[in-house]
């Protein structure tokens, strides 16, 4: 009953064994390539809405200074105001 293997069962063992571990392998590679390109992706809408906001905190910042440059006109129109009042006195 335990009859010891012979040389064509151990050729195809290790046949199907050497097959089970290139299938094996070829899985973990794809698994791999899998995993990269779905970190590339969120990476990819991380750096998008990275660049949305600093476009938006680009525009805000055009806005404030030209509202800065505004206010300095209006101050300095009532400051000719105040001046011309005074010398009017």
């Amino acid at each position: 009953m335990n009859e010891p293997m012979s040389q064509g069962q151990i050729n195809r063992a290790f046949n199907l064994l050497q097959g089970f571990i290139l299938l094996a392998t070829v899985a973990g590679v794809f698994m791999s390539i899998g995993a990269a390109k779905s970190l590339l992706e969120h990476n990819s809408q991380s750096i998008d809405d990275l660049k949305s906001i600093t476009t938006d905190l680009v525009k805000s910042q055009v806005l404030s200074s030209s509202n800065d440059q505004q206010h300095q006109r209006i101050l300095d129109d009532l400051t000719k105001r105040l001046d011309r009042l005074e010398a009017s006195r």
